[in-house]
């Protein structure tokens, strides 16, 4: 159930069950896959940047940041980075990642 919300990116807002399945999926193709997919990563660092805990979201910010260093360098994986360090009250880094979704469209 971790259909993509246009309303909750500054609310935090998620379901503890999608944060525990998310969790299970990624660490089950962590130690079955030599590599997670990029689409089970994302899945798993979006709940945690909609979690009301700040080490949830920053543990979503490093996720996303893997993404991205993987070479895929996807809007989503950007936009949702800015998102993870405006709601920990990050600004500057925040502000960095919305440019470049911006450059991205």
């Amino acid at each position: 159930s971790s259909g993509i919300n246009a309303e909750w990116p500054l609310r935090p807002g998620v379901d503890e069950q999608d944060i525990i399945e998310h969790e299970r999926l990624y660490n089950e193709e962590l130690q079955s896959k030599p590599v997670v997919s990029s689409r089970t990563q994302f899945g798993y660092a979006y709940v945690l940047v909609k979690s009301p805990y700040d080490n949830d979201i920053r543990k979503g910010i490093r996720l996303l940041e893997e993404l991205c260093q993987s070479g895929v360098d996807q809007r989503d994986f950007v936009y949702y980075l800015a998102v993870g360090h405006y709601r920990l009250h990050d600004y500057t880094p925040a502000m960095k990642y919305c440019q470049r979704v911006l450059e991205m469209e």
